[in-house]
């Protein structure tokens, strides 16, 4: 056990030393607290760890802790992966500045219960900008810039598996730009408020924001007042969920489907949106009831409104 450890003013240089890399991220870091608690991180500089992970706060006992205004950056390579942080249970990670992580930009996974993720500068990670994971409650992950460069696979990733499930997250007023795949990516997730994005896919990111839920369990999400444009698939695609909420949301220039996509789910209102400069459908629905399409307003490059 590790608690009321303050780590402040200091600079970590890894130098790219050479290690055998077994695959666990808590065993190379600049920093590792195992079941750390009532920890600080503050104004850290950490630079060119190979592996693991350049802070790693771990285990079961991790809660309460503070990383704030760190700077990570040119960590981990192609072959040798490594995240900025690997921080387990709940942690405020606020004002850090990560680059070329080459692993995941700031991974907050375990049992994730009241985390706030805000006002932090992700570059060009290899997989996610920004992951929350493994049964996360009353998170809030907001005002963040994540720049992909062309070459991230998801700035925003809330993924877990059939058991576990995201509850009661925030996601709002993040700038993501540049996303390989989707720019924000859920499931198994309810409860879920994603407000007052801008995503901007430049013509490279398929999704703008996606929620795959696999099985219809899953319910009450809001998507709201985000701009999401420059996509080559789709801005927005929800799957088997209920009780939704679309609704204000700016769409424009998505060159491969699909403005609003709503499959095998229930009980939805898509509202006073702007959907522009579209290839096929502006809302589509597919395999839905109870549903209220309303108040949207839009403007095509390829058929007809609604299907």
């Amino acid at each position: 056990e590790i608690y009321m450890v303050q780590i402040k003013n200091l600079v970590i240089d890894g130098n790219n030393a050479s290690l055998t890399y077994d695959g666990t991220r808590v065993h190379y870091a600049g920093i590792s607290l195992q079941n750390a608690h009532d920890c600080t991180i503050e104004n850290v500089e950490i630079k060119k760890i190979l592996t693991g992970a350049t802070i790693a706060l771990w285990d079961t006992g991790c809660f309460n802790n503070v990383i704030n205004k760190n700077h990570i950056h040119d960590c981990g390579s192609a072959i040798t992966p490594c995240d900025g942080m690997y921080v387990q249970g709940d942690a405020v990670i606020t004002n850090n500045i990560v680059e070329e992580a080459r692993d995941v930009g700031i991974l907050n996974f375990g049992q994730s219960v009241g985390s706030v993720i805000s006002n932090n500068k992700v570059y060009k990670p290899l997989y996610y900008g920004i992951e929350v994971g493994s049964d996360g409650l009353n998170c809030i992950v907001s005002n963040n810039v994540i720049d992909g460069d062309g070459t991230v696979l998801v700035g925003i990733n809330m993924q877990d598996y059939p058991g576990q499930h995201q509850n009661k997250v925030t996601i709002t007023g993040n700038s993501i730009f540049n996303i390989q795949h989707q720019s924000i990516y859920i499931k198994y997730a309810s409860d879920i408020v994603i407000s007052n994005n801008l995503i901007d896919g430049n013509a490279i990111t398929q999704t703008g924001i996606q929620i795959d839920q696999s099985v219809a369990s899953y319910s009450n999400i809001t998507i709201s007042s985000n701009i999401i444009k420059r996509m080559t698939d789709r801005a927005i695609h929800i799957d088997y969920s209920r009780n939704i909420v679309i609704s204000s949301n700016i769409v424009e220039q998505i060159t491969g489907t699909d403005g609003i996509t709503l499959a095998f789910s229930n009980s939805a209102s898509i509202t006073a949106n702007s959907v522009t400069s579209i290839a096929r459908y502006g809302i589509q629905l597919y395999a839905c009831n109870y549903t209220t399409v309303s108040s949207n307003t839009s403007q095509y490059t390829g058929n007809s409104a609604y299907k």
